[in-house]
């Protein structure tokens, strides 16, 4: 992780930033970052952690769930991509 809590990196809204500006270099009418999609991988569960050290400790538990996402995915010859 680069950022100091990991759930800024995770819940995306850096990338989402960065493709605002992006776009709005572009010349890309985009008025908020809100606009662009985005899905954060900071389960629900865990995004009111009240440390990173419980963050960190508890986010093990989620693997299965993105582990399932890139079985179907392979299962359909794709991969998950986190950018």
């Amino acid at each position: 992780y680069t950022e100091p809590d990991p759930r800024d990196d995770l819940d995306g809204m850096d990338v989402a930033r960065k493709v605002c500006i992006l776009a709005r270099e572009c010349g890309i009418q985009i008025l908020d970052v809100d606009l662009i999609a985005k899905r954060s991988l900071v389960p629900d569960e865990l995004e009111a952690a009240a440390s990173i050290d419980e963050f960190m400790a508890e986010l093990p538990k989620y693997d299965s769930l993105i582990a399932a996402e890139a079985e179907e995915a392979a299962a359909e010859g794709k991969v998950l991509r986190f950018v």
